[in-house]
Formats: C-alpha cells, sequence, structure tokens
C-alpha cells in the first residue's frame, strides 16, 4: 500500500492531516515510518500534531509505530503533489471537453463569442 493510500485510510483531519500529505515515505521498517518532508512546508511540524499522526499510524497498523520525519527533498510524489496533478488533469479534460464540444463551438460562431479557459471548473 503507498504511502498515498495510507494517507487516506487514516482519516486524519486539520493540520495532522496536512503534515501527512506534505510527507513522502521513505521508508517503513522494523524502526518506525520514515517520512521526507519538504523543508518548504516545515512550519507544519509540531510536537503534537506529529503525535496525532504518529498515533493514526498506531491504530492502521494495530501496534505502536514510532515516526521518524527528515526534512529534506521527498524521493517521492506527495499526496498533496498527487492531488495537485489530479485536480489539473481534470481540469484540463474539462476545458478540452468545451472546447470540443458540438454545441459550445455552434454558440461561438453564432454569437461570436469565445470561452475564456481560466474560468472551467471541473465538476
Amino acid at each position: 500500500m503507498g504511502w498515498n493510500n495510507i494517507v487516506e485510510a487514516l482519516k486524519l483531519e486539520g493540520m495532522a492531516r496536512q503534515l501527512a500529505v506534505h510527507c513522502a515515505l521513505k521508508k517503513h521498517d522494523e524502526d518506525g515510518i520514515h517520512l521526507t518532508l519538504a523543508p518548504a512546508h516545515l512550519s507544519l511540524r509540531n510536537k503534537k500534531i506529529e503525535e496525532r499522526l504518529q498515533q493514526a499510524l498506531s491504530q492502521h497498523y494495530g501496534q505502536p509505530v514510532r515516526l521518524i520525519i527528515d526534512v529534506g527533498t521527498p524521493h517521492a510524489e506527495t499526496p498533496a503533489v498527487i492531488q495537485g496533478q489530479r485536480e489539473t488533469d481534470r481540469r484540463q479534460a474539462a476545458v478540452q471537453m468545451i472546447a470540443d464540444d458540438v454545441n459550445i463551438k455552434a454558440m461561438q460562431e453564432a454569437f461570436n463569442a469565445h470561452v475564456v479557459p481560466e474560468s472551467i471548473q471541473p465538476v
């Protein structure tokens, strides 16, 4: 199970979720779960927030889990990056659907209208 799926399974909220989605899984071994947090998100680190994440992980695995967070460049995509890419892909698909729609094209021709691509939002 990838880190993105683990984070979703944890059902975290608030700052603990933000910390989790901005980390990448470095490794999971007998020492614990090692995460990497980019320096740009260092402000998310807080003892209480890390404890909430550690508790959620322990509950998820059904045993005590040691959480180790290193600051550095993640070597894998974080859940936040994955979600951002999904949103970008969905938006691009919506823009393309509007551009390819025959009814939209007909209105553009009939009324000399144009679509503002930045206004298109996927539903």
